[in-house]
């Protein structure tokens, strides 16, 4: 995981204006540079995160060798999620939880035909293909290979556990597949967990996307992303392997 930096800008120590922090606490960072992180997380108008030493020197860096830094929001992006500017707009497919659909199709590495109705998973039955791949009722999101279609399998386990944690309330999907062109037609971060198959947006009937949050958060820790959609209206959850916490900011 990366963290480019989108202006020149100076990282700091804490979240404050760097006028009021000593000049020796302060690292100036010019404009696209990328960062090897292995977490962050937004903290008000400033992202804290975690570099990772195995791919950096961070003496080099900074005298201090410190490896949590603070860097002003807008000038600072996740390529794979967050940023300012950041607002998907993706459509759900037309089949929710529980919807009935008898279309049939081939999944990439699978020599077995499969039905939009069908459970995506025996360890998650409350999620259909038709959701993770978009049926309109004519059309789907077709996954390019295997990789991407055992992607969506792990996360509709996980998203099962997720719908069990949150008192198996209704869970609807917006946004899970996203096919390139399609990621950047929607407004999707430019390496979008939702190209891999393993980043989901969804609401919970009876929670906003803060109180989905606050429930996932320390559960989810470090296996992936968690974000909230604000006036989005979504939370947004990926599997990425490290912790990524964000708000969408441009909502």
């Amino acid at each position: 995981m990366h963290l480019l930096i989108t202006q020149a800008t100076i990282l700091k120590p804490s979240p404050e204006q760097a006028r009021l922090l000593p000049p020796k606490t302060l690292l100036p960072v010019e404009k696209g540079k990328l960062l090897p992180i292995l977490a962050y997380k937004a903290e008000g108008d400033h992202l804290r995160f975690t570099l990772d030493r195995a791919r950096i020197n961070l003496v080099e860096l900074h005298a201090s060798g410190r490896n949590t830094w603070y860097g002003y929001g807008p000038h600072c992006e996740d390529p794979s999620g967050y940023s300012v500017s950041n607002q998907p707009a993706d459509r759900p497919g037309r089949i929710k939880e529980g919807g009935q659909q008898s279309v049939n199709f081939k999944l990439p590495g699978f020599s077995t035909m499969f039905t939009m109705s069908d459970p995506i998973d025996p360890q998650a039955l409350s999620f259909t293909w038709a959701e993770a791949l978009h049926w309109d009722g004519k059309t789907f999101r077709q996954p390019d290979n295997r990789g991407q279609v055992e992607q969506i399998i792990k996360t509709a386990r996980v998203m099962q556990q997720v719908r069990r944690k949150l008192g198996n309330r209704r869970i609807t999907i917006t946004s899970w597949l996203r096919p390139y062109a399609v990621n950047l037609a929607v407004g999707g971060a430019s390496n979008s967990r939702h190209l891999y198959g393993d980043g989901v947006d969804f609401t919970v009937t009876g929670m906003s996307p803060a109180q989905v949050y606050g429930a996932l958060d320390s559960w989810w820790g470090t296996q992936g992303g968690l974000a909230q959609g604000g006036r989005l209206g979504f939370t947004h959850l990926d599997g990425r392997g490290q912790m990524a916490r964000w708000e969408y900011l441009g909502a």
